[in-house]
């Protein structure tokens, strides 16, 4: 059996996949490195590190414990809550 949510998970990551991939190579085809290997590979890898540090970051507690955003962020905003 596969467990609630995997499926939606793989298909949000697919989406993102094919939603996020396009526009590095869009951006670097008006760059003198064109699109090629090397280049996407780096963007990609930048993006993804990039993104990787800042949800590392944001699901750091707050000093506080409360929400550093008006959204929360996956931070609990109350214990009530």
């Amino acid at each position: 059996m596969i467990p609630d949510g995997t499926r939606t998970n793989c298909a949000q990551a697919s989406g993102l996949s094919i939603a996020v991939v396009p526009l590095p190579g869009r951006a670097l085809n008006y760059t003198p490195f064109g699109i090629r290997l090397v280049p996407i590979l780096v963007v990609l890898s930048v993006f993804t590190v990039l993104f990787a540090v800042i949800v590392d970051v944001w699901r750091q507690p707050s000093p506080d414990g409360g929400a550093v955003c008006g959204w929360g962020g996956g931070r609990v905003l109350s214990e009530d809550f």
